[in-house]
């Protein structure tokens, strides 16, 4: 067995459970797991547990599927907003700008987090650290996966089984009685005009969730790539 130097990094209670909180704590965590791989201070196979395991795909699939639902909620607005069925500080006739605004509402959220994700480019090497990353990232597809499926089926149940016109006509006519009939005549144009755009929504979101995917995974590759292109170098030349 390798001695210890007095410049290794422990890390303390190898058997203790590892229960990230939240994605800060997962990112903070995977941060010191690679400060002590780089440094190549020893690290028990057995330190990273089943537990331990499971802990960072729930945060990722936690925060990547509630949060997913804030850009489910938004899409079907902001499309609305560009197809100028609802307006935009306070005009039905949006510029490039408000459009930009719009989509910026429905597309920016996942985007951002996507980059955010990214972040880990930086730390792909190593052992334990890969081995953290990928849980976390799995829990993370995982939610987005299931989140974008519940928006499809959910938009596409409001298509084509809720906003029909005889269901339309039906709420309209039991709770509209305080209504004028003109009134109740625009809801029903605006509801049945508007309701293409769930479906619409329903492909941005499953677009919006590919890229989510797709932009971690390819900065997080290529990071790795470059990591371990840099630790050869330094071994080399040590």
């Amino acid at each position: 067995m390798a001695g210890k130097s007095k410049d290794d990094i422990i890390l303390t209670d190898p058997k203790a459970p590892h229960k990230p909180k939240g994605l800060l704590d997962a990112l903070s965590e995977i941060q010191q797991y690679f400060i002590v791989e780089k440094e190549g201070s020893p690290v028990p196979e057995d330190f990273f547990t089943i537990k331990g395991e499971m802990s960072f795909f729930g945060v990722g699939f936690k925060s990547a599927f509630l949060s997913g639902l804030i850009s489910v909620l938004f899409t079907p607005i902001a499309l609305g907003v560009v197809d100028k069925y609802i307006p935009i500080f306070g005009s039905y006739e949006p510029n490039l700008f408000d459009r930009f605004m719009a989509f910026s509402i429905a597309l920016g959220f996942t985007v951002g987090y996507g980059a955010f994700i990214a972040r880990l480019r930086k730390y792909y090497i190593g052992r334990i650290t890969r081995t953290a990353i990928r849980w976390l990232l799995g829990g993370i597809y995982t939610g987005a996966a299931i989140k974008a499926v519940f928006a499809f089926v959910l938009f596409h149940i409001i298509y084509f089984l809720v906003l029909t016109p005889k269901n339309v006509t039906m709420v309209l006519i039991k709770n509209g009685s305080y209504l004028k009939p003109e009134t109740k005549v625009q809801i029903f144009e605006f509801l049945m005009n508007f309701k293409p755009i769930f479906l619409s929504s329903a492909y941005f979101v499953a677009i919006s969730t590919f890229l989510l995917i797709a932009i971690p995974s390819i900065a997080i590759w290529r990071g790795g790539r470059k990591l371990a292109a840099i630790q050869e170098n330094e071994q080399r030349w040590s």
